[in-house]
């Protein structure tokens, strides 16, 4: 099987989409399937990306300009002809072509395109945004997103979704598989031994936070009152520097001095340090609102935790309830009010070493994100 994957990946390994796509990779050649990539880049315009073939992780993969204006946009929404271009300049004759929360109506056109060659079209489907911007960029955003979902994934010749709530959602249809994010744990970047020799009870968040996603806001506010009792914690927040903070949470500028005092604005920093900062620290923590994009997604930063056998501090939504064990792995946290969020991590401060120790071992050793897992399974569905 040739397979091309298509999608708003940034390769080789600039989002979370870019590591499910390649772990996925992984899965599909271990099933002697070839596959390409096909993603997108923010860095600088490539108009002749079918000429540009790079590789990662034993992977080629090529890359398209990600349009930065609405016209653009709209094209790269509604149009297949660079795809087209490219499958006729790189010829390769593709048996399967993967697409990646494609754009509606372009899915539409290449359901055509893929019945006209005998080529299976699939979607991975990661996630289901309501309507988060009001304006008009984010209402066609919006409006795509309901058309792929409630129109287009149903008329594909199979589905790879991320998440049970997504599965269910898609219950009429035979042709699919519950995939969550993957690693390769014999990648040498999980496999690194570190040592935490700061005597502090460390907190990790990497990520992209928002008003409709992570709640570091609620993680910030209880750790400032635990911090003021016990001054032995220390929280690491990756993804962020402190103006970008600010500019998400304004109402903080008058804390910012106390925050500073317990919290280490990394920004952007490489996957590699994010993993190395993940294994030195005790807890990853995230709060979530229970929304359907969180309850549809799945997310990757849990499950690169677990890997790094460091517990996750965390609320009930996706499919977590799956693996998070209490106690053993992490610890599950109410957020309906501020009270219980600071009772809870009240007592997971005070916790004896020896538990810590435990719970990290338990987490290292129970870890089931790796891909190999996952190949019988794929392996019926693409029978």
């Amino acid at each position: 099987m040739n397979i091309l994957y298509i999608g708003g990946f940034e390769l080789p390994d600039k989002n979370a989409a870019s590591h499910r796509v390649i772990a996925n990779g992984k899965l599909l050649k271990e099933l002697k399937c070839n596959v390409d990539f096909l993603g997108v880049t923010k860095d600088h315009n490539n108009d002749n990306f079918w000429e540009n073939r790079n590789e990662f992780e034993k992977f080629d993969y090529w890359i398209i300009s990600y349009p930065k204006h609405l016209i653009k946009w709209v094209n790269y929404v509604t149009s297949i002809k660079k795809i087209k271009k490219f499958i006729k300049e790189n010829d390769k004759k593709y048996s399967h072509i993967i697409i990646y929360n494609f754009p509606a109506i372009a899915s539409l056109k290449l359901i055509n395109y893929c019945k006209e060659n005998k080529i299976k079209l699939i979607a991975d489907c990661t996630e289901w945004y309501g309507l988060s911007r009001y304006n008009l960029h984010g209402l066609l955003k919006f409006l795509d997103s309901e058309l792929r979902m409630r129109l287009v994934n149903k008329k594909l010749d199979g589905l790879i979704c991320i998440s049970d709530f997504l599965a269910d959602y898609y219950d009429n249809i035979n042709n699919k598989i519950i995939l969550p994010p993957l690693v390769d744990t014999s990648n040498k970047k999980w496999n690194v031994n570190v040592n935490n020799n700061n005597n502090k009870l460390s907190f990790i968040y990497a990520g992209s936070p928002g008003n409709n996603k992570d709640k570091i806001n609620l993680v910030i506010e209880s750790l400032i009152n635990i911090y003021n009792k016990n001054l032995n914690i220390e929280f690491n927040l990756v993804g962020l520097d402190t103006n970008e903070y600010l500019d998400i949470y304004p109402e903080h500028k008058s804390k910012i001095r106390d925050i500073k005092k317990f919290t280490h604005f990394h920004g952007r920093i490489s996957h590699e340090k994010v993993i190395l900062l993940t294994k030195k620290s005790d807890f990853t923590i995230f709060f979530r609102e229970k929304n359907k994009a969180n309850m549809a997604g799945f997310p990757t930063k849990f499950v690169e935790s677990i890997t790094c056998g460091t517990p996750v501090i965390t609320n009930k939504t996706s499919d977590l309830k799956k693996y998070l064990k209490e106690g053993k792995n992490g610890f599950w946290v109410d957020i309906s009010n501020k009270k219980k969020i600071y009772k809870k991590l009240t007592k997971i401060t005070n916790l004896p070493l020896d538990k810590i120790k435990f719970m990290s071992n338990y987490t290292k050793e129970n870890n089931c994100f790796d891909y190999k897992n996952k190949v019988n399974l794929l392996e019926k569905f693409l029978n």
